[in-house]
């Protein structure tokens, strides 16, 4: 439960709030609520974040000072931001992580001595279980044994889950650029939760070279640290079996030698893996996660920011629906402007990425729906082509239902992994438009993961045709 801010804080925020709504920035039938944590209900200010966020939303007769400020101020006063309550409430939790950052810096890092797991989150050995691969051959004891004592960081981090396009990315964007000084500056990461995920798949398969009859998760442990321990996980979502299985082992190291967590999901803690295989063997660590992470719930956000962005004008010039296939391959034609096309390939964790059509002095591929999304490809195959790429084509998406939940689960990870790259989308459905591509009737009456998870795709391809998202740099040179 929060504790309220002191008096005169309190009404200083109010009167600024009461101001907001009356020049009609605050939906005028929801109630304004505050909720601040312990470490700061003595503290005469709202908190930096909070600060920032209520500039943000403040009209520009507000006052404001700072290039930072100013510029978002103007982002209110075009249309392109708009204010949350909701998102109010969760800066004050981030404020509080803020400010205890700021109040106890991590312990230097010494390489080799960090990773030390205790005994009760391991599973126990057996000759023929999933963990063996993970764990080698030796028993717990022996994974553990001479390891120094960790360091477990009294900072409580954040899970922050809602529905698309509410602000979660956004507020925890905030909060990392805020951390920019001390310790904490020079012991940080953002990641998207794939590419998470996928690094630690990889690190493991390296590990396993090395040292095959070894314990795999201890050494990534102390990877993941020497990136940063305080770390911001984007999209946090458990669809594989073989990371379920692993996540307890792996947090649990993290959080043991001083690891931070800020991770923002569409499902609250207790509905990640729903329904997946050997559920039992991750509930604990949904346990460990909320008992390390304050959970804030944005469900309840009425707005979906990513569809508040300028459209260019007219239809959707990115996207072409059925008869359109040839003004699709005109807009090819004229991308790559007479360049050499021809089939390539890519090498990525030690396998082929085939690219049917390119143009590499343009920057170009062009695939098909079957190419990409009916062969086993995955997040690591999709990061490789839009690190190599910077437009990539997909032509003959058919209207997908749940039948195709593969192909469907293959799209959304596509999707993801073009948005966080940057990668200019080019897309060819047969359907009646990009909308049309996946509909259910009710979601309810599904229990798979997709149903719910398309939504973020389809909301991320309403920002991918924006002038905004088109006018972005590309991310995928700089990431290789």
């Amino acid at each position: 439960m929060g504790h309220p801010l002191s008096s005169s804080s309190r009404q200083a925020s109010l009167r600024a709030l009461q101001r907001l709504k009356q020049q009609g920035a605050l939906h005028p039938s929801r109630p304004i609520r505050f909720y601040f944590s312990t470490s700061l209900a003595s503290s005469p200010s709202i908190g930096p974040i909070t600060d920032r966020l209520t500039e943000l939303v403040a009209p520009a007769s507000l006052s404001a000072s700072g290039p930072i400020t100013e510029r978002l101020t103007e982002l209110v006063a075009k249309g392109d931001k708009y204010p949350d309550q909701h998102q109010l409430e969760t800066a004050a939790e981030l404020d509080r992580l803020y400010t205890q950052l700021l109040a106890n810096e991590p312990p230097p890092l010494s390489v080799g001595s960090k990773s030390s797991s205790t005994t009760a989150s391991l599973p126990p050995p057996s000759s023929n279980s999933i963990f063996r691969s993970f764990f080698g051959s030796r028993t717990p004891t022996d994974v553990v044994k001479n390891l120094v004592p960790s360091f477990s960081s009294t900072t409580k981090g954040a899970y922050i889950y809602g529905d698309v396009g509410c602000g979660k990315t956004f507020l925890m964007n905030i909060l990392y650029d805020m951390v920019d000084s001390g310790a904490w500056a020079q012991d940080k990461q953002k990641v998207h939760y794939h590419k998470f995920m996928l690094d630690v798949h990889e690190h493991m398969h390296q590990e396993r070279k090395i040292n095959p009859q070894g314990d795999l998760i201890a050494p990534v442990v102390d990877r993941v640290l020497e990136k940063g321990r305080f770390l911001c996980l984007d999209e946090f979502q458990v669809t594989d079996v073989a990371d379920a299985l692993i996540l307890q082992r792996l947090f649990g190291g993290l959080w043991e030698n001083g690891c931070v967590l800020v991770a923002t999901s569409n499902r609250p803690p207790q509905n990640l893996y729903l329904h997946g295989l050997q559920r039992d063997r991750f509930l604990p660590f949904i346990d460990l996660l909320e008992n390390k992470c304050a959970v804030v719930n944005m469900l309840d956000s009425e707005t979906d920011y990513r569809m508040l962005t300028p459209f260019a004008k007219g239809d959707h010039p990115v996207y072409f629906s059925k008869g359109q296939a040839n003004d699709f391959e005109a807009l090819f034609d004229k991308l790559v402007d007479g360049s050499k096309v021809a089939p390539t390939h890519l090498v990525t964790q030690g396998r082929k990425v085939q690219v049917p059509k390119a143009s590499l002095s343009h920057s170009v591929a062009h695939f098909s729906f079957h190419d990409l999304c009916e062969k086993a490809l995955g997040a690591a195959d999709y990061i490789a082509i839009g690190q190599n790429f910077e437009t990539v084509f997909c032509h003959s998406i058919p209207k997908l239902t749940i039948d195709h939940v593969n192909w469907l689960r293959r799209f959304i990870t596509f999707v993801d992994s073009m948005y966080e790259l940057k990668v200019t989308l080019v897309l060819q459905t047969d359907a009646e438009s990009i909308d049309h591509i996946f509909t259910v009737e009710n979601k309810k009456d599904y229990s798979q993961d997709e149903v719910f998870a398309f939504d973020r795709s389809r909301s991320r391809l309403e920002e991918m045709a924006s002038k905004g998202y088109l006018s972005l740099k590309w991310l995928g040179e700089a990431s290789k």
